[in-house]
C-alpha cells in the first residue's frame, strides 16, 4: 500500500493511493469515507447483500494515528484496500465507490508524517567516509546522527526556504523509513517487525549558523580552534533549521518491498541527475539502527529514521544556481516514489508571491498549521509535558568545563535537539536500560518556550519564555565505553550526546515559576542521591543564558511553544554504578534556590549485575529470539 496524508480546502486527511488503469489517473481514497460508500453501495436487493464486506468504522483522524493501531490496524486497512482494487476491478456500482475518492491532482499532497515525534537521521553512515580517508585505522560502527524539529519537516512542492544569510546549501536522498509497532530493546532480527513502511527523505542544509559565528559568508567553514560540539551545533543545526527535511510523497508498506537493499536511488536538479546510489551502500542497515535505539528508548508508531547518504554527502549548492519557481530539486528512489521540491535563497532571488503562506505567514506547515488552530502559544498554567516537542539541550555551558571536558570556554551555545522520549515528569520512575554502566548525575537549570519564537534578539528573549524549571539529568557513560580507539572527534564525543536520551533521563517539574530573567544567576543547585552522595554548585556557573542561546538558536530554527531547553550541566555531578543504582532503588533530588525540587526514583532491580561492554572481533552474531 501506499499511504498518504493529503489537504484538500484547508483540512488534512489521510488515505491510500489507487492508480487506475483506463483511463491512467491516480486516487486517494480516505478509509472513513470510503467504507461510508461501500455500505451505500450494496442494496438490499443485491446479490451480495448477505456476504457484503464488513470493515473497521472507527479510523483514525490521521496516518501517525492509524499506525498506532499497529499490526490488526494495518491489516484492517489492507482488507478494505484490497476489496476496492477487486470492486473497481469488475465488481458491481463502480460508480459509487468513485465517489469516495479524490484525483490526486486535486488535492496538495502533505508529508506522510507531518509531525513526528522523533525525526532521527543518520550521519557518515556510507563507505566513501572511510574509503576516501586512507588514514583511518578502523570505523566505530554504532550509529551516529541528531535528532531533527518538526519544523523542518515539508511534504510534495513545498518550498525549502533558506533564510537571509545563507550563501551555499547541500542536499541529498536518504532512505527513511516510519516504525509501526510500539518497542524496546528490539533484537536485531525482529526490528523490521517493528516498521511500518519506507519512504524518501531530502537531506538538506545551509551555512547560516557557520556565517553566524565567522562574520561573513564564508560556507562551510568551521572556526578556528573549534571542538566538535561546536562543529556538531554549527553542521546539524543547519539541518534543524526550517523546511530542511522533506519526507515523502507517500509511506509505502513494507510488503511492498521485498529487498530494501536492492533500490536504485536518483538525485536531481531540474531533472538533470545530480547523483546515482543504491540502498546497499550503507554502512548500518534499519535493523542495526532499531536495535541500537531501542536500546535506551522506546520507538513508537509514526517516528521517523533515515539512514544517511548513500552517495555524495551535501551536494552542494549556490547563489549561482537557478533557483526560481520553475526550478526544483528532486529525489527518487525505485519502488519508493519521487519526491520534488522548490527552493528559495532568500538573499538572491525570493520569487514567491506576496500572499504565498511560506512567505506571509511563515515557511514551515508545521508552523502554520499551529497558527491556524490557535495554538502558537502556550501559558505557564497550560503547559504539560504532552505539549512538548523539542528538548534541546546546551553542551559544555559552565565556566571550569576546560578542567571537566577538555573543551574551551565558549561564545557560542553548543546546542542539539534531543528526543522528547528523554524527557520526564517529576516523581517519574526510571527504568534503567540493560545497557547502562556507569551514571553520572547532576541538576540542571530550564526553561519552556511559551510562544512560537524566531529571529529574537537578547532583549526579546525574555518575553518568549513562559517559565523555568529544575531538570535533573542522568547521563549514561555506556556510548562512550563503546568506543573502540583509534577514533575519530565525533566517534569520541557523540555518544556523550546520546547518553542522556534514555527514556526519562531528564526530569522536570511540572509546575514553572515566572522569574525575570536577569533573576537566574547566583542561585544555589544541589543534587541529592539518597544513601549515596550529594554535589553542589550555583547558576552563576553557566557562561552563557537563555538569552544568547535563544538569540542563535532562533536565527534559523523556529521554537515551539512548549519547547524545553536546558543549560546544561554544571561542574559537579554523582557518579553511581548503573547495577548500585539499580539494586539499591536509590531516590533522587534535584534543587535550585527559588524553584519547585525535582525528585525521581531509579526502579528496583536486586537482580541486576554488573554489565560488561565486550570488545572483540566479531566473526558470528548470535541474535535473541
Amino acid at each position: 500500500m501506499k499511504l498518504l496524508t493529503f489537504e484538500r480546502d484547508g483540512r488534512e486527511s489521510w488515505g491510500f493511493l489507487y492508480q487506475q488503469a483506463d483511463p491512467p489517473r491516480a486516487w486517494v481514497f480516505n478509509p472513513a469515507q470510503l467504507v461510508q460508500r461501500i455500505a451505500a453501495a450494496v442494496s438490499s436487493t443485491a446479490a451480495t447483500w448477505l456476504t457484503r464486506p464488513r470493515f473497521r468504522s472507527d479510523w483514525p483522524d490521521d496516518l501517525a494515528g492509524m499506525l498506532k493501531l499497529e499490526e490488526p490496524g494495518i491489516a484492517d486497512l489492507r482488507q478494505l484496500h484490497d476489496y476496492l482494487h477487486m470492486a473497481l476491478r469488475g465488481g458491481s456500482d463502480t460508480a459509487m465507490l468513485m465517489l469516495a475518492g479524490l484525483p490526486l491532482e486535486q488535492v496538495k499532497i502533505k508529508a506522510p508524517i507531518p509531525r513526528p515525534r522523533i525525526y532521527f537521521g543518520l550521519v557518515q553512515n556510507g563507505p566513501t567516509f572511510i574509503r576516501n580517508n586512507p588514514l583511518r585505522a578502523n570505523a566505530n560502527l554504532f550509529p551516529q546522527g541528531h535528532n531533527r524539529t518538526q519544523g523542518t519537516v515539508l511534504g510534495m512542492d513545498d518550498i525549502i526556504v533558506h533564510q537571509p544569510g545563507t550563501n551555499i546549501f547541500g542536499y541529498n536522498v536518504e532512505l527513511g523509513l516510519v516504525i509501526g509497532k510500539r518497542g524496546r530493546f528490539i533484537p536485531a532480527n525482529r526490528a523490521m517487525e517493528h516498521v511500518a513502511g519506507f519512504l524518501p527523505i531530502i537531506d538538506a542544509a545551509g551555512d547560516g549558523f557557520y556565517n553566524l559565528i565567522n562574520g561573513e559568508k564564508r560556507g562551510w567553514e568551521t572556526p578556528a580552534g573549534s571542538d566538535w560540539f561546536q562543529e556538531a551545533t554549527l553542521s546539524w543545526c543547519g539541518k534543524m533549521a526550517d523546511t530542511m527535511a522533506p519526507m515523502g510523497p507517500y509511506l509505502v508498506t513494507r510488503d511492498e518491498i521485498p529487498n530494501l537493499y536492492d533500490l536504485l536511488v536518483y538525485t536531481d536538479h531540474n531533472h538533470n541527475v545530480r547523483d546515482r546510489s543504491h540502498t546497499g551502500c550503507h554502512l548500518l542497515g534499519v535493523e542495526r539502527l532499531i536495535h541500537w535505539f531501542s536500546s535506551f528508548a522506546t520507538l513508537e508508531p509514526g517516528d521517523v529514521l533515515h539512514l544517511g547518504t548513500m552517495g555524495v554527502d551535501g551536494l552542494r549548492g549556490d547563489r549561482t544556481m537557478p533557483l526560481g519557481p520553475n526550478d526544483s530539486v528532486g529525489i527518487e528512489i525505485e519502488r519508493l516514489g519521487k519526491l520534488r521540491n522548490r527552493v528559495v535563497l532568500t538573499d538572491v532571488n525570493d520569487w514567491r508571491d506576496e500572499e504565498d503562506a511560506s512567505r506571509r505567514i511563515h515557511p514551515s506547515p508545521v508552523v502554520r498549521d499551529l497558527i491556524a488552530a490557535g495554538e502558537d502559544r502556550i501559558s505557564a498554567e497550560d503547559w504539560a509535558l504532552d505539549k512538548t516537542r523539542h528538548y534541546w539541550t546546551v553542551y559544555g555551558n559552565y565556566d571550569k568545563v576546560k578542567e571537566c571536558e577538555g573543551l574551551a570556554v565558549s561564545n557560542y551555545p553548543r546546542i542539539l535537539n534531543a528526543p522528547v522520549s528523554s524527557l520526564a515528569c517529576d516523581g517519574a520512575e526510571i527504568d534503567l536500560p540493560p545497557r547502562a554502566t556507569t551514571l553520572d548525575i547532576g541538576v540542571e537549570l530550564a526553561c519552556v518556550i511559551g510562544k512560537l519564537t524566531q529571529h529574537i534578539d537578547e532583549r526579546g528573549a525574555a518575553a518568549a519564555i513562559a517559565g523555568y524549571t529544575v531538570l535533573l539529568s542522568l547521563s549514561d557513560r555506556s556510548f562512550v565505553e563503546a568506543v573502540v580507539d583509534p577514533a575519530t572527534p565525533q566517534e569520541s564525543c557523540v555518544p556523550v550526546v546520546y547518553g542522556r536520551w534514555a527514556d526519562a533521563f531528564n526530569v522536570i517539574s511540572p509546575d514553572l515559576t515566572a522569574l525575570d530573567i536577569e533573576q537566574l544567576a547566583g542561585r544555589a543547585m544541589r543534587i541529592d542521591v539518597e544513601g549515596i552522595s550529594d554535589a553542589t554548585g550555583n547558576s552563576s556557573e553557566y557562561v552563557l543564558g537563555f538569552a544568547a542561546v535563544l538569540k542563535f538558536i532562533t536565527r534559523y530554527v523556529t521554537l515551539f511553544p512548549g519547547d524545553v531547553i536546558t543549560l546544561g550541566r554544571i561542574a559537579r555531578r554523582v557518579v553511581v554504578p548503573a547495577h548500585v543504582a539499580a539494586n539499591k532503588g536509590i531516590a533522587i533530588t534535584a534543587a535550585i534556590e527559588g524553584l519547585p525540587p525535582v525528585h525521581a526514583h531509579v526502579r528496583r532491580d536486586d537482580q541486576r549485575g554488573e554489565t560488561r561492554l565486550v570488545r572483540k572481533s566479531v566473526v558470528h552474531i548470535d541474535v535473541e529470539d
